[in-house]
C-alpha cells in the first residue's frame, strides 16, 4: 500500500516539474523576443534622433539663408535711399525742382518703406511658418520618443518580471528536487522496512508450511490459503523487484549527475592551473624580452663605439694600428720620423735611400691585422654565444632578429675593417720597393716632379699618422694576434712569390719589367699618362681624376674593376691612401709590376679595389 501511494505520489511531481520546465522555456522565448523589441525601439529612437538632428540643421541653414536674404534686402534698400538722398541733394542743391518732383520724391520713400516693410513681413511671416513647422514635426517627434520610451520602459519591466519570475521557478525547481531527494530516501527506508517484512512473512510461511507438513494434519482449505499466501508473497516479491529497478535507474542517474559535478570541477581547476600558467609564461617572456632588449642595446652600445671610432679614425686620417704591444714605442717612433726626413732629403738632394727602412710601417700593419682578426675571431664567439641563449622559447622573433642584426653588423664592420687593413698592408709593401727601386736612380727631376708629387702625400700622411690606438684583449689574445699575423705575412709572401712565378699575364710582366730597366720610357709614359689624367690642368689629380685613370689602367691590363662609388669615397675619407697612390702612380710608372705582386690579397680579401 506504501508503495503505491509513494509511485502516485512521485508520478505527479514529476509531471509538474515538467510543466514548469515548460513554462520557464516559454517565458525565456517571451524574454528574448522583448529583447529583441527593445533593441528594435533603441535603434528607432536611434534614427528619430538622428532625424532631429538633420531637422536642426535644416532649420539652422533656413535660418542662415534667411538672414543673408534679409542682409540683401537690407543693402538693397540703403542703396535706394542712398539714391533717394543723393537725388534730393541734388533737387536742393540746383533749387530748381518743382513741387511735383518733391512729391514724386516723397511717393518713391513711401514705396521704399513700403516695400521694405512688406519684404520684412513676407520673410518674417515665412520663418514663422518654417519655425512652426519644424517645432510641430519636433514635437510630434518628441512624442512618438516619449511613446518608445515608455514602452521600452514597460518592455524592461517586463524583463525585470520575468527574471524575477525565472528565479522563482529555479528557486521551486531546487525546492521539488530537494523534496524529491528527500521522497527517494523515504521510499529506500520503506522499501527496505518492507523487504525486511516480506522476508519475515517469508519465514512464517515456511515455518507453517514445515509444521503442516510435519503434522501432516492440515486440511485442504489450510492448503489453499498457503497457496494464496505464496501468490500474495509472488505479487509483493514482483513489486519489489520493480521498486529496486527504479532504485537502481535512480542512483544511475544520481551517480551520473555527481560524474559531470566532478568533471566540471576538474575542468574549472584545469581552466584555472592553465590560466596561471599562461600568467607565468608571459610574466617570463616578459622578463626574458627585457633582458633580450638590455642586451640588443649593450650590443648597440658597442657597435656605436666601434662606429665612432672608426669615424674618429676617418677624420683624422688613416692610422694603420699598433703593435701588439699596445703602442709604439719611442724607438720606432724615431725610427719613423728619421724614415719621413730621408725621403724628404732624396726629393731635395737624391742619393741612395741609405737610413729608409719600411720595417716600422711594416711592424704596425702586421699587428693591426693580428689585432684586427682577434677582434674577429671575439666578435664571432660572442655572436655565436648570443644566438645559443637567445632561444625562441624565452624570447620573441622581433628581439631575436634584432639581436642577430647588431652582432651581424658588428662581425660585418669588423671584417670591413680587415679586409681594408690587408690591403694597405699590401700597398705598403707595393710602396716600399717602389721607393727602394726610385732611390737608385737619384733625385726626381723637376719636369717630372708633378709625377712624382705622391712623395708628398705620403709625407703628409706618415706626419698625421697617430700610434696610440689601444690593443683590444688579453695577452693571450695578443700573442694569438702577432702568430696570425706573422703567419698571414709569410703566407702573403709565398703567394705572391707563386704568382710572380707562374708567369700568368706574362705579357704584362714582360712589358712592366722592360719599363722598369727603360728610365727614359718609364718618365715618358708617366708624363703622357698624367697628362691625360690631369684634365683640368692643375698640376694634381682630384678624386674625379684618379678614378678614370684607374679605370683606365685597369681596362689596358684586363683587370676587374672596382666600384667608382667605393674608390671616390676612400679617397674623400683618405683611409686607403697608400693603395690608391700606390694603384695609380705605380701604374703610371710599371703597370702591372706591384699589381702582380699584391694579387693574391687582393683575392683573398675582394672588399676594396678588387683588381
Amino acid at each position: 500500500m506504501h508503495v503505491f501511494l509513494l509511485l502516485l505520489f512521485s508520478g505527479p511531481s514529476e509531471a509538474a516539474f515538467k510543466t514548469e520546465q515548460a513554462r520557464l522555456g516559454v517565458e525565456e522565448s517571451q524574454g528574448r523576443e522583448s529583447q529583441l523589441e527593445i533593441s528594435a525601439l533603441q535603434s528607432r529612437a536611434a534614427e528619430a534622433g538622428e532625424e532631429m538632428r538633420k531637422l536642426s540643421s535644416q532649420l539652422s541653414r533656413a535660418e542662415a539663408d534667411v538672414q543673408v536674404r534679409l542682409q540683401a534686402e537690407h543693402q538693397m534698400l540703403k542703396h535706394e535711399e542712398l539714391e533717394a538722398w543723393s537725388a534730393r541733394s541734388e533737387a536742393s542743391a540746383s533749387r530748381a525742382l518743382s513741387l511735383e518732383a518733391m512729391e514724386e520724391l516723397r511717393e518713391l520713400h513711401g514705396m521704399l518703406e513700403c516695400k521694405q516693410t512688406s519684404l520684412v513681413s513676407q520673410n518674417a511671416l515665412g520663418l514663422e511658418e518654417q519655425l512652426a513647422k519644424t517645432e510641430a514635426a519636433f514635437k510630434t517627434e518628441q512624442a512618438r520618443l516619449g511613446v518608445e520610451e515608455s514602452q521600452g520602459r514597460e518592455s524592461q519591466l517586463e524583463i525585470s518580471a520575468l527574471q524575477s519570475r525565472a528565479a522563482e521557478a529555479g528557486e521551486e525547481m531546487r525546492k521539488l528536487s530537494s523534496q524529491l531527494s528527500k521522497s527517494e530516501a523515504d521510499v529506500q527506508v520503506r522499501l527496505q522496512a518492507e523487504h525486511q517484512m516480506l522476508k519475515h512473512e517469508e519465514l512464517e510461511a515456511w515455518s507453517a508450511r514445515s509444521e503442516a507438513s510435519a503434522s501432516r494434519a492440515l486440511s485442504l482449505q489450510a492448503m489453499e490459503e498457503l497457496r494464496e499466501l505464496h501468490g500474495m508473497l509472488e505479487c509483493k516479491q514482483t513489486s519489489l523487484a520493480a521498486v529496486n529497478q527504479r532504485a537502481e535507474t535512480a542512483e544511475i542517474l544520481v551517480e551520473s549527475l555527481q560524474e559531470v559535478l566532478r568533471e566540471a570541477e576538474v575542468a574549472a581547476v584545469s581552466a584555472t592551473v592553465a590560466i596561471q600558467q599562461s600568467a607565468s609564461a608571459v610574466e617570463c617572456a616578459r622578463a626574458s624580452e627585457q633582458e633580450a632588449i638590455a642586451e640588443v642595446a649593450e650590443v648597440q652600445s658597442e657597435l656605436q663605439e666601434l662606429l665612432a671610432k672608426v669615424k674618429a679614425n676617418c677624420d683624422q686620417g688613416f692610422c694603420p694600428g699598433v703593435s701588439a704591444k699596445g703602442q709604439e714605442t719611442e724607438g720606432s717612433s724615431s725610427e719613423l720620423q728619421e724614415a719621413v726626413k730621408e725621403i724628404r732629403r732624396w726629393r731635395s738632394s737624391g742619393g741612395p735611400l741609405s737610413k729608409f727602412n719600411g720595417s716600422v710601417l711594416q711592424r704596425a700593419l702586421r699587428a693591426r691585422v693580428g689585432e684586427l682578426e682577434q677582434c674577429l675571431i671575439d666578435a664571432r664567439a660572442q655572436q655565436e654565444r648570443g644566438l645559443c641563449q637567445a632561444s625562441p622559447g624565452n624570447t620573441v622573433a622581433a628581439v631575436v632578429l634584432a639581436k642577430e642584426a647588431a652582432y651581424g653588423a658588428k662581425v660585418h664592420a669588423i671584417q670591413e675593417e680587415l679586409s681594408d687593413a690587408h690591403e694597405v698592408r699590401a700597398a705598403a709593401e707595393a710602396l716600399v720597393g717602389e721607393m727602394q727601386a726610385l732611390a737608385s736612380r737619384g733625385a726626381p727631376e723637376e719636369s717630372n716632379e708633378a709625377v712624382m708629387s705622391f712623395t708628398a702625400d705620403i709625407l703628409d700622411v706618415l706626419a698625421s699618422c697617430e700610434w696610440q690606438r689601444p690593443c683590444i684583449g688579453s695577452a693571450a689574445a695578443k700573442a694569438a694576434a702577432e702568430a696570425a699575423a706573422k703567419k698571414s705575412a709569410e703566407q702573403q709572401r709565398a703567394a705572391n712569390q707563386a704568382v710572380a712565378a707562374s708567369g700568368t699575364d706574362a705579357h704584362h710582366m714582360v712589358w712592366a719589367k722592360k719599363m722598369l730597366q727603360n728610365e727614359n720610357e718609364l718618365h715618358d709614359r708617366s708624363d703622357r699618362e698624367f697628362a691625360a689624367a690631369d684634365a683640368d690642368n692643375s698640376g694634381s689629380l682630384d678624386v674625379k681624376e684618379t678614378v678614370e685613370l684607374v679605370f683606365k689602367i685597369c681596362l689596358e691590363m684586363s683587370l676587374k674593376l672596382p666600384k667608382k662609388e667605393k674608390i671616390a669615397a676612400r679617397l674623400q675619407l683618405r683611409l686607403f691612401y697608400f693603395l690608391v697612390v700606390c694603384l695609380v702612380v705605380t701604374c703610371c710608372c710599371c703597370c702591372g709590376f706591384c699589381l702582380k705582386q699584391s694579387r693574391s690579397s687582393y683575392e683573398t680579401y675582394p672588399v676594396g679595389l678588387n683588381v
